[in-house]
């Protein structure tokens, strides 16, 4: 008894491996999702700074503060500007404090997580992202009492770190 000779189509090998490959890195991701952790959230959660780092955090934080109250605001582009360069700061002041916003997380998912059972910061935190979100997207400067307030609001909430 002969076999009978088997004709390959490597096109179509390729194509239901690199679709296999697809379907399963989706997959994996898509479980990985639900298990509700990212590498960056245990990288996150693993390095926690000491009280001393955070104490020197807040001050160098608070100065900085201290410094935009005291400058003069400028035309309204400087202050649009200065709106989303002290937003940023507070991030990056929060990712030194060790409760550092998620790149996947918008400035209002951030906030509402942020603020969840800590209404002393609600009003602060929702102030902050409004006017940045303002600032950012729709390209509008605060008045210059509302930009006192905003760098108010920021330093507030730069202090609200120990409460982690």
């Amino acid at each position: 008894m002969e076999w009978p000779e088997l004709k390959l189509d490597y096109k179509k090998i390729g194509l239901a491996i690199t679709v296999l490959c697809v379907l399963g890195l989706v997959v994996y991701l898509w479980l990985r999702r639900k298990a509700g952790t990212t590498d960056e959230e245990n990288d996150q959660e693993n390095v926690k700074p000491s009280p001393d780092q955070v104490r020197s955090a807040i001050n160098r934080f608070r100065q900085h503060c201290q410094e935009l109250l005291n400058a003069p605001i400028g035309d309204e582009s400087s202050a649009r500007e200065k709106v989303i360069e002290l937003y940023n700061f507070l991030l990056v002041h929060f990712e030194e404090c060790g409760v550092g916003k998620p790149s996947y997380f918008t400035p209002d998912e951030y906030a509402y997580r942020e603020s969840a059972g800590r209404p002393a910061i609600r009003d602060e935190l929702s102030h902050v992202t409004m006017t940045f979100n303002r600032a950012l997207y729709g390209l509008m400067a605060p008045p210059p009492d509302e930009f006192k307030t905003y760098i108010r609001h920021i330093a507030r909430l730069g202090g609200f770190v120990m409460l982690y």
